[in-house]
Formats: C-alpha cells, structure tokens, sequence
C-alpha cells in the first residue's frame, strides 16, 4: 500500500450562546433549551479498519489522490499527512515526523486523533443513503420524460446504485414523497427581544431531516416580524449540517432580491476526480476548469498562500445566485448573523455565503475553516461503504484560505461582552 492519510469527521457538542438588552437574558434566561446537544460520534476510518483493510486501502489511495489541503494541514498542525504511512511496507523513507514502529491500525488510530476537527470525512448511514437517493429520483421525476441527467446527477447515481452500495444498503423502494421529517425536536427557536424591533433566531444545527416543518416556523416567524428593524440568527456552535438547510429555511424566506456572490474552488488532478470534476464545470457553465497557476497570477489575490498550488491544477469559479421564495417575507430590516470558533462544517459554509452574498453582517469570532463544498464519494468495493470528504481548496477573491482561516466577522465580540451583547451594543448606539 502506498501513502496512507485520513482526515476524521468533527462532530462538537453545541451550546447556545446569548445575550439581552436586560440583565435576564444575559444570563440566558430566554426560553430556548440551553442544555448541549447530544451526537453520536461516527468514525468512518475506524469503521473501515474494522471491516476490511482492503476497503481502508482503496479508499486512502483515492483521497491521497484528489484531498487538495494536505499543505494547510501542515500549517495548522505541524503534521504531513502523506508521511503517515505504515513503516513495515514503507521501512526506509526520510520522514520529518516519523510515529515509529506502529501498527497500520495504530498508526492511522494515532493521526486521527492529531488531526481532529481538522476535516471533514463521514460515512453514509442507512438514512443518510435514502436521503441522497430519492433526492437524485425527485429530481429525475421533475424533469419529467425528458430528463437528461447532468455529469453531476450521473456521478452521484452511479456511487449510489453501485453494486457494493446496493449489497450494504439493499435494493430501497424510493418514495417520491419522503423528505425525512424525523420527528425529531426542531432544529430553530424564534423569540422577540424587543417588541416592533428586534427579533432572534436560534439554529442548533442545520438539521434536513427537519427541513420543512423548520422552514414552517421560521416562515411564519417572518411574517410576524418582517417590519421589525433588526434580526439576528444565532449559528454559534453549529456542528454543520447541510447549507441547503440555511438557505431554504433562512435566506430565501427571507430577503426580496436576489443574493449573489462568488468564491474558488480550486482542486487536484486525478483519474478518481476527474468525473466530479467535469461536473462541476457542467454545473457552472464553463468549457473546461481554469489552470489554477495561470488564475492565480492573473488575479489580485494578495493572501493566497502560493506555496500551496503546487498541489493545485485547476480552480472552478463557483457562483452563489440565491433567489427570494414565492412567499417570502420580503424583510428590509438589517440581518445580523453570530458566529464563533464552533461554528463548523455545513455552518461555516452557511456564514461563507451569508458574508460574501451581503446577506447578513457578521459579528462574533471566526469560524471553523471546515466546509463541505466539493464532496468526493468513494464507495468501498467489499464492505460498500459510502465515505464522503470535501475535496477542494475554496478561497475568496482576494485569496483568503477559507478552510484553513476559516470566514471573518465583520465586527469581532466587544471586550467582556457575547455576540449578542456586542450586536445589541451595536443596535443601541445607531439609535443614540
């Protein structure tokens, strides 16, 4: 086996964070359940160790192959990832940071501890599965008899509908009707802090399963405040979820023209990324992805870090074009969004959009540099886990490693004051 490299997956207990224009709700005496929010922590790498090391070898030569951040790894954390490797295979090889006469279990077991929070990696479960594939048949259903499935769709259904997945995951009978409501406690809490004025929404994650019921409250929140002056939406803590959940539940219910905005991806060269990469192209509308070299030079990118494109080939300018719902709220207020180190993964990605589209200002710390943007499946041939990993680099225009770095407030927490309390502080000295 070749160089072997993992990233695990950072799921974090969330807490509410909060603050008042009165002493009782500094304290946190809001209405909203404060206690943490409990996960069940998968680790696909020690799942894959456990089923079948053949499985945890292919599936490491594919993301050794296509992960494009092993650079900003070494920055964070002090460790190269490729230089992990087993040493009975590998017995003479100059390494900077050598983890002795390990085990490969040990080994792997070792740099996943290392690197945690880091990344992001998951393993398909079984309603994971269900989800992602009566999204693809909904959407094939839309299009009615003239469907022409996109390079993306195409991706997608083959890894779903391979015969390994199927052996795992059974031949499903797909419900055109089902989106995944769980019954589950909702993922948002709305309050009034200030009659006529100022309004919160609480989101402890961006939880689909939930998204329509979710996407109800909030509706119907914001038509109750839509002539308030002030919002502000609380993501602190969010361990992610999917941004299609910000989006659907928050942005477009909400505002009355159309968001855009428009960030990088850049990503490596390879015969495993090579399909998703040539979907992603479809996707955005261009003839081929850009040389990252000769984009880079030819841009004002003054933080991108260059050392770095010496693991990138190619970049794909990837749009953010949200439009307002039929029924949207039409709010003309100003939207505050709070953030801090804990806010990760699909909720990192939804402040990314919310800063660089003009959505909302951002007050708080900065998030988490992890996003799922790019996401590589790779299904395992003998145990047929589906393993999922955001394979690209995203920057901002002016270069900004995103993941690395993470998304900046505008307006960082005041000294000795929350989030909250910074923007309510911010609120009451517009109006003095």
């Amino acid at each position: 086996m070749k160089k072997v490299c993992l990233l695990l997956l950072m799921l974090l207990t969330l807490a509410a964070c909060g603050g008042r224009v009165d002493e009782a709700y500094a304290n946190g005496e809001n209405g909203f359940e404060e206690a943490p929010y409990e996960y069940e922590t998968i680790d696909p790498i020690q799942r894959l160790i456990a089923e079948d090391k053949e499985d945890l070898a292919h599936f490491t030569r594919i993301f050794e192959s296509v992960f494009a951040r092993f650079g900003s790894i070494y920055r964070q954390l002090g460790i190269d990832v490729l230089e992990i490797i087993e040493p009975t295979v590998h017995p003479v090889l100059e390494r900077r940071h050598a983890i002795g006469q390990h085990s490969l279990e040990a080994g792997m077991n070792d740099l996943g501890r290392r690197l945690q929070g880091s990344g992001h990696i998951a393993t398909f479960d079984e309603f994971s599965y269900r989800f992602a594939l009566t999204n693809l048949y909904r959407q094939r259903a839309e299009y009615g008899p003239g469907f022409v499935p996109s390079l993306l769709w195409q991706y997608r259904y083959d890894i779903y509908r391979s015969e390994a997945a199927m052996r795992r995951f059974g031949d499903i009978e797909i419900d055109l009707n089902y989106f995944g409501d769980s019954g589950a406690a909702s993922s948002i809490r709305t309050e009034i802090i200030e009659e006529g004025r100022i309004a919160r929404v609480l989101i402890n994650w961006l939880n689909t399963r939930n998204i329509e019921s979710d996407r109800q409250i909030a509706l119907e929140f914001f038509h109750e405040i839509r002539d308030f002056e002030h919002l502000i939406i609380d993501i602190q803590g969010s361990p992610g979820g999917d941004p299609h959940y910000f989006v659907e539940v928050i942005m477009q219910p909400l505002i009355a023209q159309p968001k855009q905005g428009e960030f990088y991806a850049f990503v490596r060269s390879s015969p495993y990324s090579a399909a998703l990469v040539a979907g992603f192209v479809e996707y955005e509308g261009l003839q081929s992805a850009i040389p990252a070299a000769e984009f880079v030079q030819s841009r004002d990118m003054p933080y991108f870090v260059m050392e770095d494109l010496a693991e990138l080939d190619y970049v794909i300018p990837r749009q953010i074009n949200i439009q307002p719902a039929a029924d949207s709220a039409n709010f003309s207020g100003q939207v505050w969004l709070l953030t801090d180190g804990r806010t990760i993964s699909g909720a990192a990605t939804a402040a990314k959009i919310a800063k660089y589209t003009d959505f909302a200002t951002l007050v708080g710390s900065t998030t988490r540099g992890t996003f799922s943007q790019m996401m590589a499946q790779v299904v395992v041939p003998n145990s047929g886990s589906i393993i999922q990993f955001d394979m690209s680099y995203i920057t901002n225009a002016a270069g900004r490693h995103l993941q690395e770095l993470g998304v900046e407030p505008h307006y960082n927490n005041r000294i000795r004051m929350t989030a909250m309390q910074t923007v309510v502080d911010m609120i009451s000295e517009r109006v003095e």
